[in-house]
């Protein structure tokens, strides 16, 4: 009988294949690790943009005359009952800021500005995710174009 002529499996051959089943095993690993990662960022990231909008969408339709910073700070509260916006792992901030705020004194009383802020954290790193909108005051009336055309916030100086 000779040895040539027997068919098998050496020891080599069983060396190389275990080497390529452990570089894929590998690298699926990787691949499944990374995939895993990213849809946590997205899904964390689209929570906290879904809170931002409820907030501005609730500015918008309040009304100018009752938007303030604290309407919209027990709009979040009240909510934050419902755990609407008390989420583990996210803090949610509101800031109004009218035209004199913006312009300083002696500005007119065009428009307000909302700014909703969620902060919250994916693989151990700090994110934050800001939006604002203007809110045109409906009642304003500009005045007349006599002279040059001005800004609606310049006051003048």
């Amino acid at each position: 009988m000779k040895i040539k002529s027997e068919s098998g499996v050496t020891g080599i051959d069983i060396s190389v294949a275990i080497i390529i089943i452990l570089l894929f095993v590998g690298l699926i690993t990787t691949l499944i690790y990374n995939y895993t990662q990213n849809s946590k960022e997205i899904e964390r990231k689209s929570t906290a943009t879904y809170m931002i909008i409820d907030i501005l969408e609730y500015a918008k339709n309040s009304g100018y005359d009752t938007i303030d910073q604290e309407t919209m700070n027990n709009y979040i509260n009240n909510q934050d009952e419902n755990n609407k916006f008390n989420k583990p792992g996210y803090k949610v901030n509101c800031e109004v800021q009218s035209s004199t705020d913006l312009f300083g004194q002696g500005a007119e009383d065009v428009m307000k500005k909302v700014t909703a802020k969620v902060q919250y954290s994916v693989n151990g790193k700090e994110q934050a995710l800001d939006i604002f909108t203007i809110i045109k005051n409906p009642n304003y009336v500009r005045p007349s174009d006599d002279d040059e055309q001005k800004p609606l916030w310049d006051t003048g100086r």
